[in-house]
């Protein structure tokens, strides 16, 4: 949980730039940064090449594993190469271009998420270039890739009706443009079936509305340039797709009040029938039988909380520890209640438990509990340095909570 929070707050904005633009929560790249020594230049192979190449299994991609790996070295930091738009950038996304169309000249690529990947990354530099009949075009391949329902339903509308807006309206003036970013994003969300989507509905929503320039920036600044710098200046595919990607997305901030419009109406035009608790058939109750101890092997749980339910050593304090073993961040044995480290942010742990509550609320789509108000509220005010000091946060949080959770479900 603590990765998943984490990554959401810091990276998420990459991710729902890509999201945006087709491809699912799930595949939008993250960041992976490794030190070991890597070929410094994208490994870009002849087209000419590429029909007998199918037959060699060098060149078969049948999972993600399978994918050959590119480095990019950068000339500056993500953060300038965004702001600018100079060589440094434009030499990124022409790298990454060249990557993407070897991949899919080059290989055979099996696996239909791995190939979705790739395209929908052909797709955002399509975006980033103005290509628009590419975007759409690429739009339907990416579509045609989805295995689930919701995914296949929801696949590049917000990116498919800007892409739309600006084609049809070359030249327009901003008041033009955004009319018809809205009647192309309405169009396609009355096609959309809210028996399957409106979840993933509720989440774009959230999303939009929690997307602000500002966020973006320190997420460049305190995240990305640090882990880039750390690396040698030296990228994978999936962190360049990154970097495209803020890019598009603040190209396109000014008009997510549009998206998180369009897609409040509609999800309101067609109110959700009561769901069924699937959960009251699903209980059962277990009669008999002798307790059973059930050790969770995680980051610690809170005796305060566990009540009768928490197993205590007999022979303590003469042999072992109270509650079982654990370990400080050190990987020392100790035998305190919880984390030290959790312990130091204890008179903020409320304020912290309700930012926590507020990323998991506006993730699921509960854009309207006071938490998720807050939290989004929060967000719109962070410079790089705040991002990095809640980050620490939740990562501790994460900590603390975790195990707690794991042992609730247990017991």
């Amino acid at each position: 949980m603590t990765q998943k929070i984490t990554q959401r707050l810091l990276l998420g904005a990459a991710a729902i730039a890509l999201a945006s633009c087709g491809q699912t929560e799930t595949e939008a790249p993250a960041p992976q940064i490794e030190t070991a020594e890597v070929e410094t230049t994208p490994d870009i192979k002849d087209p000419e090449t590429s029909a007998a190449s199918f037959g060699s299994e060098n060149n078969i991609i049948a999972s993600e594993a399978d994918m050959p790996r590119t480095i990019f070295k950068l000339s500056a930091k993500p953060s300038e190469m965004v702001a600018n738009r100079g060589e440094a950038f434009l030499a990124l996304r022409s790298e990454l271009e060249a990557d993407t169309n070897s991949l899919l000249t080059d290989y055979d690529i099996q696996d239909a998420g791995t190939k979705r990947s790739i395209i929908s990354t052909k797709r955002l530099i399509a975006l980033a270039n103005s290509n628009w009949d590419d975007v759409l075009t690429l739009a339907e391949k990416v579509r045609a890739l989805e295995d689930k329902a919701a995914a296949k339903e929801t696949s590049g509308l917000v990116g498919n009706a800007f892409a739309r807006a600006k084609r049809d309206n070359p030249g327009a003036d901003d008041e033009t443009f955004r009319a018809a970013f809205a009647g192309e994003l309405n169009t396609a969300l009355a096609r959309v079936d809210l028996s399957i989507a409106r979840n993933a509905l509720e989440q774009q929503k959230g999303q939009a509305q929690l997307m602000n320039a500002a966020l973006l920036n320190a997420a460049l600044k305190g995240q990305i340039d640090v882990m880039v710098e750390q690396s040698n200046m030296e990228v994978d595919r999936s962190m360049a797709a990154s970097i495209i990607g803020v890019a598009y997305a603040l190209d396109t901030m000014p008009y997510t009040d549009i998206v998180a419009e369009a897609l409040t109406e509609r999800l309101e035009a067609e109110p959700e029938a009561e769901k069924k608790d699937l959960w009251v058939e699903r209980s059962a109750e277990i009669t008999g039988g002798a307790p059973v101890v059930v050790a969770v092997w995680d980051t610690g749980v809170d005796p305060s909380l566990q009540g009768d339910r928490m197993w205590t050593n007999p022979d303590y304090p003469e042999t072992g520890t109270a509650h079982g073993i654990a370990f400080d961040a050190e990987f020392a044995q100790e035998d305190s209640a919880l984390l030290v480290e959790a312990a130091e942010y204890a008179s903020e742990m409320d304020s912290m438990l309700d930012t926590m509550k507020g990323s998991l609320d506006t993730t699921a789509g509960l854009t309207n509990t006071p938490e998720a108000e807050a939290y989004r509220e929060k967000l719109s005010n962070l410079d790089a340095d705040s991002l990095q000091a809640m980050q620490k946060q939740m990562s501790v949080l994460g900590n603390f909570v975790h195990g707690q959770h794991v042992a609730d479900i247990s017991a």
